[in-house]
């Protein structure tokens, strides 16, 4: 601390929402400082190293604010990869352990990862391993029951799965942590969504859907629909709702930059921007609009829509 300036330093916490640049939600602050982890992909899915503040544009209330500095970090990652494996899930079984394998071979050495199967329950495979070889002999060990076999073949408790990582092994471990979730389509129970978008709020965890269309959509006469109208089908709303909370990002096999997602899964997530700017002083105490903008068209950029930031008062 500069001799001679007095610093009075208040750690908060207080939820905050945030959109990127394709959203409209709103964010409420009420601090000098606001610090917003952001990362940046490529159209490929990897992360994008060496940006500097001159690279983002950010805008408050329709009016351009200064970035006070972009550091970048570079993270060892911990990730759950969560697999439903409901009679449902037969056909796609094949796809789901090829690319849960594609995720394997992305792994650093310092990297953790665990492997979770659910049906009528909750099965840990693997605890947080380093070891690829073990992961892929739990991968090559998941299985759905015979459909004929009405007693086991159950529906995927896709909530309980989720909440019980959050809860558990997530719950005590610090750094980058992501979440992986293949399969195909979420439950419809709104007080469960709700208890675990809470859960998301709270912990620092990407979320990865990756869904598999099983079984034809329920479109009535449709035959298609846009993306927006597809995001709105009651199984896979949550799925979507989950990827925009924590920064993440709903993928669809055998739709178009596919693999690009799911590489951005675990590269593109290993290195972080953290953001500081001053908001204007109209965004303070109400609600305001906060674009985050790369200046390079051909990049993206994720934030979460609810982070938990430090806000820091000088006095």
């Amino acid at each position: 601390m500069p001799c001679g300036l007095f610093l009075l330093v208040f750690f908060l916490s207080l939820v905050v929402q945030v959109f990127s640049q394709n959203e409209n939600e709103p964010i409420r602050v009420d601090t000098l400082l606001l610090r917003i982890p952001i990362i940046v992909t490529s159209q490929d899915g990897k992360s994008v190293p060496g940006l500097s503040k001159n690279d983002i544009r950010v805008v408050s209330n329709g009016l351009d604010v200064d970035i006070v500095s972009l550091s970048e970090l570079e993270n060892d990652l911990t990730l759950a990869i969560l697999v439903d494996v409901s009679c449902s899930m037969a056909s796609e079984l094949g796809a789901v352990k090829k690319h849960a394998n594609q995720l394997i071979d992305q792994l650093e050495p310092n990297d953790k990862v665990m492997i979770v199967a659910f049906r009528r329950k909750v099965e840990m495979l693997s605890n947080f391993t380093s070891d690829k070889r073990l992961l892929r002999q739990k991968i090559a060990t998941l299985s759905t029951p015979s459909i004929s076999n009405i007693d086991t073949c159950g529906t995927g408790v896709l909530y309980d799965a989720m909440s019980e990582i959050l809860s558990g092994p997530f719950g005590k471990l610090s750094g980058r942590k992501v979440m992986v979730v293949f399969t195909d389509g979420g439950e419809q129970m709104v007080p469960r969504k709700t208890e675990l978008e809470q859960q998301l709020a709270d912990l620092d965890v990407i979320v990865f859907p990756i869904f598999y269309q099983s079984t034809p959509l329920a479109i009535g006469a449709r035959k298609s629909v846009s993306f927006a109208q597809f995001v709105e089908l009651p199984h896979i709303e949550p799925l979507y709702e989950f990827a925009l909370l924590t920064g993440g990002r709903l993928l669809i096999d055998r739709q178009q930059n596919f693999e690009a997602g799911l590489k951005s899964a675990v590269s593109g997530v290993r290195r972080t921007y953290v953001l500081d700017i001053y908001p204007n002083e109209g965004v303070k105490g109400q609600a305001g609009n906060i674009q985050i903008i790369s200046r390079d068209k051909s990049l993206t950029i994720t934030a979460r829509r609810t982070i938990r930031v430090e806000t820091i008062r000088i006095r």
